[in-house]
């Protein structure tokens, strides 16, 4: 990234490049408002996004007010929305605990805001309660890494007052320089200048297994050798050493999977590492964690570190994820019957189906075994729906499209001869609908185009047929079937009809809570539309 110098606005600070991280000391608020201003009206004259995450104990219509007095031009930045202004508690918080999950996200939001409104980039100052202190190593531990590789430059605030010494020394440790005040004059403190790179890897190893030493999920941080295949132990916290109940002393050095007692944690833990390895990026995009399985009570996490090295981290699931996942198995329990159902219910209708024809041909006559036929028919329709949805991912919905093709050649097989002088056109969007909806379009569609092969044209006439189903806007669907036969008598009353089948019609047409149009002019058409529900 290109290493552009910025004008701070700070004592003794003339310019910094990108990627810069500071800490700041303060013994009452003005201290904080005495560096801020300054530090954020060359962030704004600078072209960059200003975010200032404050104390509680300051109020935005006082920081308003004080910018306004010190910073010109500052309502035209406000309106520009240049800057934005959070409490503590407000970005940090859930419920009155840390979440990390929430602040990992606003900040990539934030810094994706900065880029699409083509500012220079990101200037950032957030203060940390000291009541959150062992949060905050995490905090900076992310902090530091997420500025480094950004057009950003951070200034993390921290109070001196009831915070003791080794706890200031770890805060300084992940910051390039600190700042604070010393008898009212401002002091700029640089790190321990560090020669020889061999202390210098030691310097940095054992700053951050002090961090990982400290925080409270399970962390164990595993390396490569030779291959995606081999990793050994090289860092392990005693809250992994807690979870997974074994011995810190006798797994350094040693082979990973042999933490690990059950075979699903050894596979999934393979398949993780492996992906993980393989993968040319350290840093997800979206800054939540891409690679992860769930195990017990447990939730185990691979985040990479350098291209050798990847870090675990083993957490305990939540009570509200655990209900999740209880909800989740239950679904997929509850899928199963209902997969298990629809297939039964296909067999069912089999059984059914060879019934009626064994009972056809016991009674013989030619009425009699049209009638069964149509029943047939009908038993098919519904049928086909449920050996569908036994087949698909979604036991609920059908693919519409290929429903009404299923019964096109049920249909054709009926009707061989009919079909070599009458041309069928199909126009129908690929819709997903309801299953019961989805059988009761299928029923209609049947009766009305048997009744167009059968009545509608002579034995020996030409003519068309054409189905024509869509979604007219969000809350109705429309099913139309034309054909270009003699069409129905003047005297025809629907209301009033002996046909079962436009019998059949009428009924499911209210079951769909629909209208139903009959249009009788060069042939006969009939329009139903109806509501969607989802």
């Amino acid at each position: 990234m290109e290493k552009t110098h910025r004008k701070i606005g700070i004592t003794g600070i003339d310019n910094l490049t990108w990627g810069s991280h500071l800490c700041h000391f303060i013994e009452k608020k003005e201290d904080l408002f005495d560096l801020l201003i300054s530090y954020f009206r060359n962030g704004l004259l600078e072209n960059e996004y200003c975010l200032w995450i404050m104390p509680d104990f300051t109020k935005k219509d006082e920081i308003n007010e004080l910018f306004d007095k010190n910073i010109e031009n500052y309502s035209y930045y406000i309106s520009k929305k240049q800057i934005d202004l959070y409490s503590f508690s407000e970005w940090f918080l859930k419920d009155g605990i840390f979440e990390k999950d929430i602040y990992v996200d606003k900040f990539f939001q934030k810094y994706q805001y900065t880029l699409e409104n083509n500012f220079d980039g990101l200037r950032y100052a957030g203060f940390i309660n000291n009541k959150f202190y062992e949060d905050a190593l995490a905090y900076e531990y992310f902090i530091d890494n997420f500025t480094l590789d950004r057009k950003m430059i951070t200034i993390c605030s921290y109070s001196t007052n009831n915070i003791f010494f080794d706890k200031i020394l770890n805060i300084v440790n992940d910051h390039k320089i600190w700042i604070a005040k010393e008898n009212d004059n401002l002091k700029i403190f640089n790190p321990p200048h560090i020669k020889n790179l061999e202390a210098k890897l030691k310097y940095t190893e054992a700053k951050y297994k002090n961090l990982l030493s400290n925080i409270e999920c399970g962390v164990i941080i595993v390396k490569a050798i030779d291959n995606a295949d081999n990793f050994i132990v090289k860092f392990i916290n005693k809250n992994a050493v807690n979870a997974l109940d074994i011995s810190k002393d006798n797994f350094l050095e040693k082979d990973i999977y042999s933490l690990f007692t059950d075979n699903f944690i050894v596979e999934s833990t393979k398949e993780n590492l492996k992906k993980l390895y393989e993968e040319d990026i350290i840093e997800s995009n979206s800054g939540k964690i891409k690679y992860k399985f769930s195990f017990g009570t447990k939730e185990y996490c691979f985040e990479k570190l350098i291209s050798d090295e990847i870090a675990i981290l083993i957490k305990e699931i939540p009570e509200y994820k655990k209900k999740e996942l209880e909800i989740t198995a239950d679904l997929k329990k509850k899928d199963t019957f209902l997969k298990e159902t629809h297939h039964r219910l296909k067999n069912d209708f089999q059984v059914l189906l060879s019934l009626l024809r064994l009972q056809a041909k016991e009674i013989g006559t030619k009425e009699s075994n049209e009638i069964f036929e149509k029943i047939q028919n009908r038993i098919k329709i519904m049928a086909s729906v449920h050996e569908k949805l036994y087949k698909s991912m979604d036991f609920y919905k059908i693919d519409f499209y290929d429903y009404l093709n299923d019964i096109i050649y049920q249909l054709s097989e009926n009707y061989v001869d009919k079909m070599k002088k009458i041309k069928l056109n199909i126009e129908v969007e690929r819709i997903f609908l309801d299953s019961t909806f989805g059988i009761y379009c299928g029923l209609i569609i049947n009766e009305l185009i048997t009744n167009s092969f059968k009545y509608a044209f002579r034995d020996d006439q030409d003519g068309e047929i054409s189905i024509n189903f869509l979604k007219k806007d969000q809350k109705e669907y429309l099913l139309s079937i034309k054909d270009t036969g003699k069409g129905l008598p003047t005297y025809f009353d629907i209301e009033n009809t002996n046909s079962f089948g436009l019998k059949i019609v009428k009924i499911l047409v209210r079951q769909l809570e629909g209208k139903l149009e009959i249009l009788n002019n060069e042939g006969l058409e009939f329009k139903i539309c109806f509501p969607s529900k989802g």
